[in-house]
């Protein structure tokens, strides 16, 4: 009997460790399958090149293609992009905050903390708005985006 009591508590006690305690997976994909690689050094920085020229995208961020639109009728933009990558979510309002003003976008408000968690970003460029919702699951972290002309009404 306690020999079975040794390995039911060695089964207990790798279980445990081998799950982390419940944190966060060692392998992480977007919510369209995409593999999330790790990070190679603490905190984001800007991939060279974004879909929004003017709004920099964190390096090893995807976007979801599916989760998203953009409409540049009429000579105005107007864009929801959603994209996933691994991080915190301390780390990406700094990077906004760092990157967005050298690319000509200024804070409208303080850094919105909503019920769930999540943090809402807003920002300017005199003729069109831009607002970033920062939610992080474990290390990946969901921006999702949403820019339109300064005129268009928005129930963010």
């Amino acid at each position: 009997m306690p020999r079975l009591m040794f390995w039911l508590l060695v089964g207990v006690v790798g279980l445990v460790v081998g799950c982390d305690g419940g944190g966060p997976p060692r392998l992480l994909y977007t919510d369209d399958g995409q593999y999330l690689p790790p990070q190679v050094s603490p905190g984001l920085v800007a991939q060279p090149e974004s879909p929004i020229p003017d709004v920099p995208v964190p390096v090893g961020f995807r976007l979801l293609q599916d989760r998203g639109h953009v409409d540049v009728s009429g000579g105005g933009r107007s864009v929801h992009h959603v994209y996933q990558g691994r991080g915190r979510q301390p780390d990406a309002v700094t990077f906004f905050r760092q990157n967005l003003p050298r690319r000509g976008w200024e804070r409208t408000r303080r850094p919105f903390e909503e019920e769930d968690g999540s943090i809402t970003l807003a920002y300017t460029n005199g003729q069109e708005n831009l607002q970033i919702h920062v939610q992080q699951r474990y290390q990946r972290l969901t921006l999702t985006m949403w820019l339109d002309a300064a005129d268009v009404a928005r129930d963010w």
